[in-house]
């Protein structure tokens, strides 16, 4: 099986607080975060965009790397084409969505109703 990847070019200060988050809560790597936020994305679409649909990397900005199969990247692509945006600029939305969200965090304290 061959990796794919995608990419999210966030500013500086986003991808360090990224960074930070992932191991809070437990990961050893942004790149793991990035992919669980893709899955989950393709799984309940709530990705919305608003804005132009194409960010080229730029300075000041850092690169967040994820590791997919062929059959995520396709998805992802296919996902981003229908939002009308790059993989890229995707990503980098859920990167920011996550850390304003923290749904992960959340989801690792939560107890169900007893």
């Amino acid at each position: 099986m061959q990796r794919k990847h995608a990419y999210a070019y966030v500013p500086q200060a986003t991808g360090e607080a990224f960074e930070t988050y992932a191991r809070r809560c437990g990961l050893t790597s942004k790149s793991e975060l990035l992919k669980l936020l893709i899955r989950r994305e393709l799984e309940l679409n709530r990705l919305h965009v608003a804005g132009p649909g194409r960010q080229p990397p730029s300075p000041g900005r850092t690169k967040i790397t994820a590791h997919l199969c062929d059959e995520l990247e396709s998805a992802l692509s296919a996902h981003a084409d229908g939002l009308g945006v790059t993989t890229s600029h995707a990503a980098a939305l859920l990167v920011e969505q996550e850390l304003s969200e923290r749904w992960l965090e959340a989801a690792l304290v939560w107890e169900p109703p007893q």
